[in-house]
């Protein structure tokens, strides 16, 4: 999918694997994906001669290298010297695809909201003190499907009938059933369950599985943690700096 980054985020994720600074392509896809976020969250408030200079600082953040090392992933990545003449070229292609074809739902998009820094502490997954932000355990973009089952569960449990209320609810939410009543709220508590973590650990989650699949099958965080993928990252990610999103900066 053509994107307004100033490199494609597979080859900055090469970059990174081939550079030995992440052992896992799960590894590389989150923190590249992280880098060119905040690039691009960032963008409008630089100059052209700043532009370079604030992507090489930002890889320097996460992953704690010399600025010739950060310069050196991003040239073997394909970052040309002027980012300015690479964003018009991408704006263009996406315009161009955008025309030809409407791009898939990949399920992301929906959370990316929930990705907006919300305060500091310990993330829930890497256990890092650092900046968070603000995960779904139910995906929003899920919420008009998973709602109907809580209710019809609800129904069931209100007339004691816990069997029922789990089998409605399927393998994955059944343990909500002991939440349900006929009261919105209960409804409303279990839809808007969250857990604060970071942005790179927020990155991988929806790296790795839709929201379809999170809201089904990964809805708590026990559940996150018994992904061995998303296992993997998070204790790699626990050894690493918080760079950029280090706590008081």
């Amino acid at each position: 999918m053509a994107n307004h980054y100033p490199i494609p985020a597979e080859s900055l994720s090469n970059a990174l694997l081939i550079s030995n600074q992440c052992s896992s392509r799960q590894e590389s896809d989150a923190i590249a994906d992280s880098i060119l976020v905040d690039f691009k969250n960032n963008e409008s408030t630089l100059d052209k001669e700043s532009r370079r200079n604030a992507l090489v600082g930002i890889l320097q953040d996460y992953l704690d290298l010399a600025p010739d090392e950060a310069s050196g992933i991003l040239q073997h990545a394909g970052m040309k010297d002027n980012l300015d003449d690479i964003s018009s070229s991408s704006s263009n292609d996406s315009h161009e695809e955008t025309t030809q074809q409407e791009a898939p739902d990949n399920g992301v998009d929906d959370d990316i909201d929930d990705g907006e820094l919300i305060g500091e502490g310990e993330c829930e997954l890497c256990e890092r003190q650092m900046r968070l932000t603000r995960h779904h355990l139910i995906p929003k973009s899920t919420h008009s499907r998973i709602e109907p089952k809580l209710v019809r569960a609800a129904t069931a449990m209100n007339k004691g009938d816990l069997e029922r209320a789990e089998r409605i609810l399927g393998h994955g939410l059944e343990h909500f059933a002991s939440d349900l009543d006929m009261e919105k709220s209960s409804i409303r508590r279990i839809l808007e369950q969250t857990c604060d973590i970071c942005r790179p650990c927020h990155s991988a989650i929806h790296k790795t599985h839709d929201n379809m699949t999170l809201a089904l099958e990964y809805n708590t965080v026990d559940q996150l943690l018994q992904d061995e993928q998303i296992y993997k990252f998070c204790k790699w990610a626990s050894k690493q700096k918080p760079g950029k999103y280090a706590m008081n900066r």
